[in-house]
């Protein structure tokens, strides 16, 4: 390039830009002065990376002239810079599409097809690929045109964990049928019709995944669509700005940490601290028990006023982290009031979008909540959660607010079962599908509980362990395992006493001569000596009961038993999961199968009173369908079936009737009823297709294809996990390791 110019200085800088909307730049050579004996055109040279970017000239010109002449990109003398390191590439023409996967429950839901299919699906969707630039090439879209409105979202998954350090910058490049915003920190863009356009972000240093977002802030008919989704090394300083955000957000307070909630200490005369039933200091106003376990040990949150009071006294906790919004989403939290001054009404409660009243969502005006209360608020789009007291009187307040969860409107139930076992062929060794990094293939053996070893080394799932003695080391159960030397935890050393008394008693608990475990943590028992884990994640002693790490408070400690799926009684109470129940007789109380239950009055599921027509006809077909003489039921909902006398569960969430298949309570388009079977983990087939978790796949020989129950399956042509072919796996030396 050649340029001429006065004498002045900084003239210009010849900058590398890229991204669509100008996301990343940096600059390649600056010129800063005029030599004042050059009265002449100047040549300058520069030298581009090896990457896809765009070139600007920034000027610096306040005054006098700059001219510019000649410019042109071309080869030069010299080694060429070095190509770019890779991390991920996907043009979605190939098995790389099968790491991406559309997060389920969301509105928007991502779609993988070529564009001539995808035009046809949806008519805003891009005629072309990027890749190929014709209807053959394949690309990520949402048809959203039908469902399009404000606050929707919809997500795309990359499942690919990333470890990005400061030794190396990373960029992540996309293609989007959109232009970017203005608003750069979010890396949101909005849509532009028509063409593709170039994406990129410096990526920050730290260990994640990806998700692409994809959201409406009107209610106009769009289409959106992703497509060469590439990780490259970039020449840019290692970045920390954080994306950390939350999908939704859930908290007990049972850990005695507030989950990333602040006190605002500008404007709280008294902050919010996490208190139990036990440790509060106002026995008289309470609460003596938590909301989640109704346990005077479980914690909440608390605030407290100290004599002398004000009229002005206030304390206001907002959620530190953002989170990610969508239409439908709400806070759900349980509240309790209680002041010394009774019937002023002088209490408010507030949650709020930004702290003032002006953008409040919910509020309550009050001085007794007459104990737990539940709120469910919905969220208006854009708001920040914010959770404000105070009171107008001079009166003494203790409030507390539990178990904060953000949920959708509607609850949406789906289960997703995760079978992260061990296979190998010939060649490498998998964990949930994925090859890892072993020294032995042949001597590599499954111990247990996800442990597993090869001569050289230790493994907890894909996770190399520190070990001092390989030859010793062996799993106990419950998550444990020791050596000669240590006990571990899941891929955790726990500081225990006595290596060689240590030994695990059932559901997690474990015990040595000193001490009670459980889930790798000491519980504060009374006599180690008479401990006992019962069934269900219960345990006693001789004083106490427990349920996971708490104590119950229980009536007759030798009179507790436990009835299964997690319902216990003594001879006055009933409980599930930990918490006591509202039963009219204990006597007749029974467990049914998975979280149903009966007395001689009522039926319950996970401890909640059922709405059935017939107790005394009432069966459980499965730990999800049930039935009695007029209704079939999935768990607390009422399905639509022709013929509930034929309805049948067949497992793995599975079900069906004379007419119709049904996976959780979704009705499956299957061609032949009477042909459909349940293979295992989650596979099931009639004589036309193969499904997983419901969703039909995409199989080459039905007749072939076989599953186990551990996720994985295959047919003559390919190796699936969890529904998804894994690259590469040889289907004739495939097998998969038996758990012991």
């Amino acid at each position: 390039m050649w340029y001429y110019s006065s004498q002045i200085n900084f003239l210009f800088s010849v900058q590398v830009v890229q991204g669509e909307g100008v996301e990343l730049i940096r600059t390649l050579a600056s010129v800063v002065d005029k030599n004042v004996s050059t009265v002449d055109w100047t040549l300058i040279n520069v030298k581009l990376p090896n990457e896809k970017i765009k070139i600007s000239v920034q000027t610096t010109l306040t005054q006098k002239y700059l001219a510019f002449d000649d410019i042109s990109v071309d080869y030069c003398d010299g080694p060429r810079p070095s190509p770019p390191k890779v991390l991920f590439t996907c043009d979605f023409e190939s098995p790389c599409s099968d790491n991406f996967v559309s997060l389920p429950k969301y509105p928007y839901q991502w779609l993988i097809s070529n564009a001539s299919d995808a035009n046809s699906i949806e008519f805003f969707a891009p005629s072309a690929d990027y890749t190929f630039g014709n209807g053959s090439g394949h690309y990520a879209f949402v048809p959203a045109s039908k469902i399009v409105d404000n606050g929707k979202v919809g997500y795309l998954h990359l499942q690919k964990q990333l470890q990005i350090t400061s030794q190396e910058s990373y960029c992540l490049n996309f293609q989007y049928y959109a232009y970017p915003s203005s608003d750069r920190k979010r890396s949101s863009y909005s849509i532009l019709g028509g063409r593709w356009a170039w994406g990129i972000i410096n990526l920050p240093v730290g260990n994640y995944s990806l998700l692409f977002r994809v959201d409406t802030d009107t209610s106009f008919t769009y289409s959106f669509a992703l497509d060469n989704i590439d990780i490259t090394s970039c020449d840019y300083p290692p970045s920390s700005t954080s994306y950390n955000s939350l999908l939704s957000f859930s908290c007990n307070f049972d850990n005695s940490t507030m989950c990333d909630m602040i006190n605002d200490e500008m404007s709280s005369t008294f902050n919010f601290t996490i208190f139990t039933g036990d440790t509060i200091p106002d026995q008289e106003l309470g609460p003596d028990r938590d909301h989640t376990n109704n346990s005077t040990s479980g914690g909440f949150l608390y605030w407290n006023q100290y004599l002398p009071v004000n009229t002005s006294d206030r304390g206001r906790v907002y959620l530190s982290k953002k989170i990610e919004q969508y239409a439908g989403m709400c806070v759900k939290f349980a509240y309790y009031v209680k002041s010394k001054v009774v019937n002023k009404n002088t209490t408010v409660i507030r949650l709020s979008g930004d702290g003032y009243s002006s953008t409040g969502l919910w509020y309550q005006v009050l001085d007794d909540s007459q104990g737990w209360q539940i709120a469910l608020v919905p969220l208006r789009l854009g708001f920040r959660f914010h959770h404000r007291l105070y009171n107008d009187a001079n009166n003494r307040l203790n409030h507390k607010l539990r178990s904060v969860t953000t949920v959708q409107s509607r609850l949406a139930m789906d289960i997703y079962n995760l079978y992260p076992a061990y296979g190998k062929d010939n060649y490498n060794v998998y964990f949930a599908g994925e090859k890892m990094n072993v020294g032995s293939v042949n001597s590599f053996e499954v111990l247990g509980n996800f442990y597993a070893k090869d001569k050289w080394n230790v493994y907890y799932m894909n996770k190399k362990l520190d070990i001092i003695s390989i030859g010793s080391f062996h799993e106990l159960g419950s998550g444990y395992a020791k050596d000669n030397y240590n006990v571990y935890f899941l891929d955790k050393k726990l500081d225990v006493i006595s290596v060689s008394s240590f030994k695990t008693l059932g559901y997690r608990y474990a015990k040595d001569n000193y001490n009670v475990y459980y889930i790798g943590r000491k519980l504060d028992v009374i006599s180690v000596s008479s401990f006992v884990a019962l069934d269900n994640r219960y345990a006693k002693d001789n004083y106490n009961v427990y349920y996971l790490d708490k104590k119950l408070d229980v009536i007759s400690v030798s009179s507790f038993k436990v009835l299964g799926n997690g319902y216990a009684k003594d001879n006055y109470n009933v409980y599930y999961l930990g918490k006591r129940l509202n039963v009219i007789s204990v006597s007749s109380f029974e467990v049914l199968h998975g979280a149903y239950a009966k007395d001689n009055y009522n039926v319950y599921l996970a401890g909640e009173k059922l709405d059935v027509i017939s107790i005394s006809s009432f069966k459980v077909l499965s730990s999800d369908y049930a039935k009695d003489n007029y209704n079939v039921y999935y768990l607390n909902k009422k399905l639509d079936v022709i013929s509930v006398n034929s309805f049948q569960a067949l497992g793995h969430g599975y079900a069906k009737d004379n007419y119709n298949v049904y996976y959780l309570d979704k009705k499956l388009d299957v061609i032949s009823v009477s042909s459909f079977k349940v293979l295992g983990g989650d596979y099931a087939k009639d004589n036309y297709n193969v499904y997983y978790i419901g969703r039909k796949l995409d199989v080459i020989s039905v007749y072939s294809f076989e599953a186990s129950s551990n996720g994985y399956a295959k047919d003559n042509y390919n190796v699936y996990y969890m529904g998804k072919k894994i690259p590469g796996a040889s289907v004739s030396s495939f097998t998969l390791f038996k758990q012991k």
